[in-house]
C-alpha cells in the first residue's frame, strides 16, 4: 500500500508547534470560501488580534494577485492580518510523521506577512527564523509603536503593477490611432518627457511603446504619492474599491482627487488626470481591476510609514527610469 504523502494541511501542525514556542497563540483550522474555492487557513493570535496563514507548496503567485487573495480571505473571517507562506517543492518528498520533529528546521521558499504592525516579505527561512521574527517585530511595535513596512515589498508590488498596466496600454494605444495621439499630445505637454524621446531619438514605432511605459510608471508611482500625501496632510483619501468587482466610477473619483492637488505638485502630478481621461477611454475591465487591487494594496501596506524619504525617492525614481 503506498503511503501517503504530505499537502499542504500537513506542516499547520509542526507551524503552530513552532509558534506556539514563541508565545504566539495557534488557534483552529478554519475553511474560507473564496472565488468558488475552498481554502484551509490557520488561525493565530498576537496580543489578541486574529490572522490566517496560508501555507503552499505550489509554485509562486503573482504578488498582486497573492496579496488581494490574502486580503480578501482575511476580510471574510475578520482577521487584521494574513500571512502566506510558500514552501518549495521538496517538502512533498518529507515523510509525513517526520514532519514533527523536523518542524523548526522546515524552510519557507517566501512568507509575506501584512499585519496590522508588521508589512514585510521575508525569503529562504525556516519555521524558527519565521516565528521568531514575528515575534520580535511585535515586541519591538509595542516598545516603539512604529509600524514595520518594507520599502522593498512596495517597490516589487509597484514594478509588477506598472509591468502589467504597461502591456496593457501598449495593446490598446498601439490598436486604437485616437488614443494613441490623445496619449502623444499629452506626452508632449511634458518637457521632460519629449527631451527624453528626443534625446535618444527613439523610432517612432518604439516611441508608441515607450509612452505607454512612461505612462504606466507614472501613473502608478502617482497613486503612491497621493496617497501618502493624503496621510500625512490630511486630504481626502484614496477612494475605497472592491479589488474583484471594481466600477468605471473610481476613474472620476480618482481625476477629482488629483485635480484637486495637481496644482501643488505639478511636476510629480501633472501627467495623472490626463492618464485618467486616457484610462476612462480605453474602458478595459482588466486594468480597471488592476488599479482597484493596486489601490487596495497601497491602502494595506501603509506606505506612509516607510521610515526613508519615500516622497524623494518615489520622484527621483520616476524621472530616472521612464
Amino acid at each position: 500500500m503506498a503511503r501517503e504523502g504530505v499537502t499542504e494541511r500537513s506542516f499547520y501542525a509542526p507551524l503552530a508547534k513552532v509558534l506556539e514556542s514563541f508565545g504566539i497563540r495557534v488557534g483552529s483550522e478554519i475553511k474560507i470560501e473564496y472565488e468558488g474555492r475552498k481554502f484551509s487557513d490557520l488561525e493565530i493570535f498576537i496580543n489578541g488580534e486574529k490572522s490566517i496563514v496560508e501555507v503552499k507548496i505550489d509554485g509562486p503567485q503573482k504578488l498582486i494577485e497573492a496579496l488581494t487573495d490574502a486580503f480578501q480571505k482575511a476580510e471574510k473571517v475578520g482577521a487584521s492580518g494574513s500571512i502566506a507562506l510558500l514552501l518549495p517543492p521538496l517538502v512533498r518528498q518529507l515523510p509525513p510523521e517526520s514532519l514533527s520533529d523536523i518542524a523548526p528546521n522546515i524552510r519557507i521558499s517566501q512568507a509575506i506577512a501584512v499585519l496590522p504592525w508588521y508589512k514585510k516579505k521575508l525569503v529562504n527561512i525556516t519555521f524558527l527564523e519565521f516565528a521568531k521574527t514575528l515575534k520580535e517585530a511585535y515586541l519591538h511595535y509595542i516598545k516603539t509603536r512604529e509600524v514595520t513596512v518594507s520599502f522593498d515589498l512596495l517597490v516589487e508590488t509597484a514594478r509588477e503593477c506598472v509591468e502589467e498596466l504597461a502591456i496593457s496600454l501598449r495593446r490598446h494605444l498601439l490598436g486604437e490611432t485616437k488614443l494613441l495621439d490623445m496619449a502623444l499630445q499629452i506626452i508632449g505637454r511634458f518637457d521632460i518627457y519629449k527631451s527624453m524621446l528626443q534625446e535618444f531619438e527613439v523610432p517612432e514605432e518604439e516611441m508608441k511603446a515607450w509612452i505607454a511605459d512612461i505612462m504606466a510608471y507614472t501613473f502608478v508611482n502617482q497613486l503612491l504619492f497621493y496617497h501618502i500625501i493624503a496621510k500625512k496632510r490630511g486630504l481626502a483619501e484614496l477612494p475605497p474599491v472592491n479589488p474583484l468587482e471594481p466600477t468605471y466610477r473610481l476613474y472620476d473619483e480618482l481625476l477629482t482627487l488629483f485635480e484637486s492637488v495637481v496644482s501643488n505638485y505639478p511636476r510629480i502630478l501633472g501627467l495623472a488626470p490626463h492618464v485618467c481621461q486616457i484610462l476612462k477611454k480605453i474602458k478595459s475591465k482588466a486594468v480597471l481591476i488592476l488599479i482597484a487591487k493596486f489601490i487596495n494594496i497601497i491602502k494595506r501596506l501603509e506606505p506612509e510609514h516607510v521610515k526613508e524619504e519615500l516622497l524623494g525617492r518615489l520622484y527621483q525614481e520616476s524621472q530616472q527610469n521612464c
